[in-house]
């Protein structure tokens, strides 16, 4: 977050991510898996260069 804190909302999917990968100390489970079942993908944190894939 920015020293505004002007581009929190930006960052909130990421924070969610974050916290439902976490592992649970009770059941040694993230929330994602008691949720879902599964492990997700991990997301893509370096993103193509915006000069890159212009157009389809």
């Amino acid at each position: 977050v920015d020293d505004k804190q002007t581009n929190w909302v930006a960052k909130l999917l990421f924070l969610e991510f974050a916290i439902n990968l976490a592992r649970l100390e009770t059941t040694s489970y993230s929330l994602f898996f008691l949720n879902n079942g599964r492990i997700p993908c991990p997301m893509i944190w370096d993103s193509a260069p915006k000069t890159e894939y212009l157009a389809i």
